[in-house]
């Protein structure tokens, strides 16, 4: 999970701000707001965040992502 995580944690970081709206939101909307707050502070900040949250929402985001 952690490889996983590592991945989602260095493409949202180099692609937040190409993310389509829709993606944005249900991200936000799965993980909470913080989780914007952390892709500003860069992917060490993220992948914590995403190791505090369950693998099913690990997935998803993935999913969302087409990781």
């Amino acid at each position: 999970m952690l490889a996983l995580i590592k991945k989602i944690a260095q493409y949202l970081v180099k692609n937040w701000d190409k993310l389509a709206e829709w993606i944005k939101k249900a991200i936000v909307s799965i993980a909470g707001s913080a989780i914007v707050d952390a892709i500003i502070r860069g992917v060490e900040a993220v992948i914590s965040y995403l190791s505090s949250l369950p693998s099913s929402v690990i997935e998803y985001i993935a999913k969302l992502l087409g990781l």
